[in-house]
């Protein structure tokens, strides 16, 4: 049973009319669903996964071109047993992060729902629904859209855990523990679910009481805490003697031998000069709805609606945490600390928290909407952002429907080339911009890719 609208909900609006709102969300979802129609469209990170899929299903182990990857196991696990069943095709693919992309959806509904009024709810959903980010990625095979739905059932898990009484918490929590374990096998970003699911536990208003008793008996949290770190450093020690650890921390290539090259050259707030202009950079992209490089000129007002947006998130933080919805704001909390710590710029990185910032700004921006000048520029911002959406939608169900010439409206050249080269479409083919792996790939999920 989800939660009902507890007595903070914010009150009834009418300055948007649900009807639209309703018939803009149908409109998405049909256009979304077109996409199941695409051929198989793989950039690099898809060529991995896919390669360890095959790896996998032939015998050899999870490897990309016979060498072991960082990736964690999970999607390309799924995608075997789906090899191994016969139904790994494009089409199939694209369903599953639909499938994803729904459960991630239906609980920011339910978040939103006891929060909002209904038009508003609507209004939450549409707003991560058409965003560029969502509709890029849900026809490609990443682990993304899977990790989108896993931790997001996870933290709704973790939400309803907050607000119960603890005779009825538990099986909830016992639920979030079990999601958040699927979600580290989709993402390693999983692993900020951890601590946030601590503070959730350490700040339930039922375990209060318990922690003031615990404080007068001082010897026994110090047994406690030894035990526990003891248990702890036996755990650390295994973990350091696995192969995940190697190929995670100590392999040259590794992220975490990368972050810690870029460490060394820039300097401590070269650093996170840097990394904070890419985290500014990527939420102006998510807050204005459109990819910086495709307007490289305007750079700087990315930047400036990169500082706002998440000036409101901040703001809307706030408001969440005063409304029972603490959990969601810890795992934005650790994930932007961790995201702080990463020296890359990909704005991808961000679609499991599209819902979490969609409704802390639109939780804090309702009480202003009873502001007539505040509506409409609300009005204006919301028209063009959805009005970007369905351009994306757009182009990339033009993709979708292209069948056999989808090399034409899908990447760059070395793409449009192995493209041609798999599906042999009767366009001219340069040879040396071929990529014999992608190749192969394309074959083994693409129907319409020739032997």
């Amino acid at each position: 049973m989800l939660p009902s609208k507890t007595s903070s909900s914010i009150a009834p609006l009418s300055w948007f009319p649900a009807r639209l709102a309703t018939l803009l969300l149908i409109i998405v979802a049909l256009a979304y669903c077109l996409q199941v129609a695409s051929p198989l469209r793989i950039n690099t990170d898809a060529y991995r996964l896919l390669s360890m899929a095959v790896s996998a299903s032939e015998g050899n182990g999870y490897l990309v071109d016979g060498h072991p990857d960082q990736f964690p196991n999970g999607y390309p696990f799924l995608v075997r047993a789906m090899l191994s069943v016969g139904i790994a095709t494009s089409s199939i693919l694209i369903a599953l992060n639909l499938f994803f992309y729904a459960v991630g959806l239906f609980v920011l509904w339910a978040w939103a729902a006891s929060l909002l009024e209904r038009s508003l709810v609507l209004i939450v959903v549409l707003w991560v629904a058409s965003s560029w980010l969502i509709i890029k990625h849900a026809t490609i095979p990443l682990s993304d859209a899977g990790y989108f739905g896993i931790s997001l059932a996870a933290l709704y898990c973790l939400w309803v855990f907050y607000r119960s009484r603890l005779a009825a918490a538990w099986p909830w929590l016992l639920a979030a523990l079990v999601l958040m374990f699927l979600a580290l096998q989709f993402r390693s970003v999983g692993i900020t679910l951890l601590p946030t699911a601590a503070v959730t536990i350490v700040l339930h208003s039922r375990f209060r009481p318990v922690w003031v008793t615990l404080a007068k008996h001082k010897a026994k949290i110090a047994w406690s805490l030894a035990m526990v770190g003891g248990i702890g450093s036996i755990c650390l020690v295994w973990v350091l003697q696995t192969e995940w650890f190697a190929s995670q921390f100590l392999a040259r290539g590794s992220y975490f031998q990368s972050m810690l090259g870029y460490f060394e050259r820039q300097g401590v707030f070269g650093f996170f000069g840097s990394n904070l202009g890419f985290r500014l950079r990527e939420m102006g992209e998510i807050a204005l709805n459109f990819p910086e490089n495709k307007v490289a000129f305007l750079s700087p007002a990315f930047y400036l609606a990169g500082l706002a947006a998440w000036g409101l998130v901040g703001l809307g933080c706030i408001s969440l945490v005063k409304r029972g919805f603490l959990p969601l704001v810890a795992y934005l909390f650790f994930y932007l600390g961790l995201m702080m710590l990463w020296p890359y710029y990909d704005t991808r990185f961000w679609i499991p928290l599209l819902p979490v910032f969609a409704l802390a700004v639109w939780g804090w921006l309702a009480d202003s909407l009873k502001e007539k000048t505040v509506r409409y520029c609300v009005l204006v911002v919301l028209g063009c952002h959805i009005l970007l959406g369905i351009v994306a939608l757009a182009f990339s169900t033009r993709t979708s429907l292209a069948g056999d010439r989808v090399s034409e409206y899908f990447g760059e050249a070395t793409t449009k080339m192995t493209y041609r080269q798999a599906l042999q479409n009767g366009l001219p083919v340069e040879a040396e911009l071929v990529h014999p792996g992608k190749v192969r790939i394309l074959q083994v999920f693409e129907p319409m890719a020739k032997d």
